[in-house]
């Protein structure tokens, strides 16, 4: 069901159930700071957006109201976490666990350039512009294990299978063990890597392209 409207084409619409055919709810919600870099994060019916001044905003998924905002005091550009009453988010300074209810923090840690936080059980994962892959236990902040990158990684890891993927800079697809921080294996496609590890079963599929060429390549790999 899509959610029509007779307004401007500028103007948005928030529908609540049961579906209509038109907008219902009140009007849009305002946020706070510059436009939304990173995509939504919805959660127990609440959507959390970042905008790029380090706003992070708590809105109501069904009526669009507020519910908070946290401001972090610096850039955000990354896709917030969320789960287990709790929302984490990285700003280019700090990593913060909030309170999913009220936006008060829980928990911080300094995290200079931090990646899109990834959650697997108990466990944060993230990189930063120090080159190092850190997991960190989600309840407390307290570094479990952290792995160096020998090169720069700007996209988010990907956990699955107890594994944390990361594609960097210089083409290198690396498996890193999620519980111990030891590396598993490594595969170099000698090219750029142009997005993050999609994992299915036992295959793994990592996608580059040639430096300084408009040409990519799909590479399979069974693990």
């Amino acid at each position: 069901m899509r959610c029509f409207t007779s307004a401007a084409p500028t103007a948005r619409c928030w529908r609540s159930a049961p579906p209509t055919g038109r907008c219902a709810g009140p009007t849009p919600s305002r946020l706070r700071g510059l436009p939304p870099l990173p995509a939504p994060k919805v959660h127990q019916g609440t959507v959390h957006v970042v905008t790029e001044q380090g706003v992070l905003h708590a809105v109501d998924s069904a009526t669009g109201r507020k519910r908070w905002e946290f401001d972090g005091g610096s850039r955000m550009v990354t896709t917030p976490e969320a789960a287990a009453g709790r929302v984490y988010v990285c700003t280019t300074a700090e990593s913060y666990a909030l309170d999913a209810e009220t936006g008060r923090p829980m928990w911080s840690i300094r995290t200079p350039g931090a990646s899109d936080p990834v959650l697997q059980g108990d466990t944060l994962f993230h990189h930063n512009v120090s080159k190092t892959l850190y997991a960190l236990d989600s309840r407390t902040g307290k570094r479990r294990w952290s792995f160096p990158l020998p090169s720069r990684v700007l996209l988010a890891p990907v956990v699955a299978g107890g594994v944390v993927h990361l594609a960097d800079d210089d083409g290198t697809l690396r498996a890193v063990d999620a519980r111990t921080g030891e590396q598993r294996w490594s595969f170099s496609g000698g090219e750029k890597a142009s997005a993050p590890a999609t994992v299915l079963g036992d295959t793994v599929f990592f996608a580059a392209s040639d430096k300084g060429r408009a040409r990519y390549h799909l590479h399979a790999l069974s693990v």
